[in-house]
């Protein structure tokens, strides 16, 4: 999928940061549960426009049964700021999906975090 935010990413770890952001919308879109379970910590938490949290697992067997269904996601703004082996990521993306029954396209302002484990960036919030 292409993105059509402006912002250049100057660093090659914020480069990397985008491509894990990338990896886990296309997984989501495609139900790549396997994807989603190595690029999300075990403990990150997740809370929907609703206000409704789940934990990792509810959060993936509501993408795994339907429940969530994401079509198409494309990144307007994006901003990636890099401390040691932390990092956060700022972002309005829109997605095009059916959650809870209610189809449409929806902005989506994203506040995750990161962390480097074994070389590699996961999400942990």
């Amino acid at each position: 999928m292409a993105d059509t935010f402006k912002k250049e990413l100057k660093t090659a770890e914020e480069q990397e940061i985008y491509k894990v952001w990338r990896k886990i919308n296309d997984a989501m879109i495609t139900k790549d549960r396997k994807t989603l379970e190595q690029l999300y910590a075990d403990d990150r938490k997740f809370v929907h426009m609703s206000g409704k949290t789940q934990t990792k697992q509810e959060y993936l067997d509501e993408i795994m049964d339907g429940t969530l269904n994401y079509y198409h996601t494309d990144l307007k703004e994006i901003e990636i700021c890099v401390n040691g082996k932390e990092a956060e990521l700022s972002a309005v993306s829109y997605f095009q999906a059916k959650v809870y029954g209610m189809s449409g396209t929806f902005p989506m302002h994203t506040a995750a975090r990161f962390k480097k484990v074994d070389g590699k960036w996961i999400c942990t919030g």
